[in-house]
């Protein structure tokens, strides 16, 4: 159970900001990946 848990968390932390990325890309084109990224850390 736990090996799955770090490869649910790993799947998150790389997942998650790009999908946020992606929506929040359309609202606000001027947005840097690297904004996101750090927003969400």
């Amino acid at each position: 159970m736990k090996k799955k848990q770090s490869a649910l968390k790993r799947f998150f932390s790389v997942f998650l900001p790009e999908a946020v990325y992606r929506n929040t890309k359309i609202e606000h084109p001027e947005i840097s990946r690297k904004d996101v990224f750090s927003f969400l850390k």
